[in-house]
C-alpha cells in the first residue's frame, strides 16, 4: 500500500463500474482536473514512496503499476481507472467516496484531494518533467476511508468450509480453479508443506483449506476475490470482522 511514480492530456474517456457507463472530458492544457481538483505536487526519490496513511487516509489499495499507458495491476473492487493511449493521463470512477488519487512519475507526484470526497474524475496527471513535458504515467494509488462505504467482506474460513459450495456458484468461481491461472503466480509454501510435499500448484480451496501450507496472505486474496465476485456481499477494498453477510 505504498507509492513510488505517473502523466497528462486527453480529451474524452469512457470507463465503466457496476456496468454504468461514465463519459469524462479534460479540457487540454490545465492543471487542475475535470472535477476541479488542483494537484498537490510531491516529490521524493525515484525508488521513493508515499502512503494512503501518510496522506491520513485510513485505507488504500495496493499501488497500480502503469506501463505505456497500461494498468499492470487490477484496479480495487469498485473503482474504475482508465489511462489515455499516450499514457499520460487517467480518468477514474468508484463505487464508494474517495478521498484522494496520487498520480506519479519517476519520483514526481500529484495527489488529486477531494473534499468533499467524490465518486469520479479524469484529466489526472504526473508534473511535467524538468523541461515542461508532459510524461508518461507509472504508478497510481487509490485512498478512501470507511465513510459512506457499505464494506464487507466473507474471511477465508467461510469460503473453506464445504456449506459454502452454493456460495462459491453464485460468485461464479471454480474452488478446483489453480491459484496460479487466477492470480499469475504460485503460492509460497511454508517448510512444513515442502516438507509434507504439499501441491506445488494448489487449487483455490487447497489455499483455503490450509493457509498453514500457502500463507494467510494468500488465502485472504482468494477472499477478496470471492467476496468481490459475490453479488450479495458490498466488498469495497477493505476487510471488516464479522462483516459477512452470507
Amino acid at each position: 500500500m505504498r507509492f513510488g511514480s505517473a502523466a497528462f492530456v486527453l480529451t474524452a474517456l469512457a470507463i465503466a463500474v457496476a456496468g454504468v457507463v461514465l463519459a469524462f472530458t479534460a479540457p487540454a492544457g490545465l492543471r487542475t482536473s475535470a472535477a476541479g481538483a488542483a494537484p498537490t505536487r510531491v516529490d521524493v526519490s525515484a525508488s521513493g514512496d508515499v502512503s494512503c496513511g501518510e496522506l491520513g487516509l485510513p485505507f488504500a489499495s495496493d499501488v497500480l503499476e502503469v506501463t505505456d499507458g497500461r494498468l499492470r495491476d487490477a484496479p480495487p473492487p469498485g473503482v474504475a481507472l482508465t489511462v489515455d493511449p499516450g499514457g499520460r493521463t487517467v480518468a477514474w470512477a468508484a463505487a464508494f467516496p474517495v478521498h484522494a488519487v496520487v498520480v506519479g512519475a519517476a519520483g514526481r507526484l500529484h495527489v488529486y484531494a477531494y473534499d468533499p470526497p467524490t465518486t469520479r474524475d479524469a484529466g489526472l496527471s504526473a508534473p511535467r518533467d524538468g523541461g515542461g513535458m508532459p510524461v508518461g504515467v507509472d504508478r497510481l494509488l487509490v485512498c478512501w476511508s470507511a465513510d459512506g462505504v457499505e464494506v464487507a467482506w466473507c474471511p477465508p474460513g467461510f469460503w473453506a468450509a464445504p456449506t459454502s459450495e452454493t456460495d462459491w456458484r453464485d460468485a461464479g468461481v471454480d474452488p478446483g480453479e489453480r491459484f496460479s491461472a487466477r492470480f499469475g503466480v504460485e503460492p509460497e509454501r511454508s517448510a512444513a508443506a515442502r516438507e509434507l510435499g504439499a501441491p506445488l500448484s494448489p487449487t483455490l480451496r487447497q489455499v483455503l483449506v490450509a493457509p498453514q501450507w500457502y500463507g494467510p496472505a494468500a488465502a485472504e486474496l482468494v477472499a477478496d476475490l470471492l467476496s468481490d465476485r459475490h453479488p450479495d456481499v458490498a466488498f469495497a477494498g477493505a476487510r471488516p470482522a464479522d462483516a459477512c453477510p452470507l
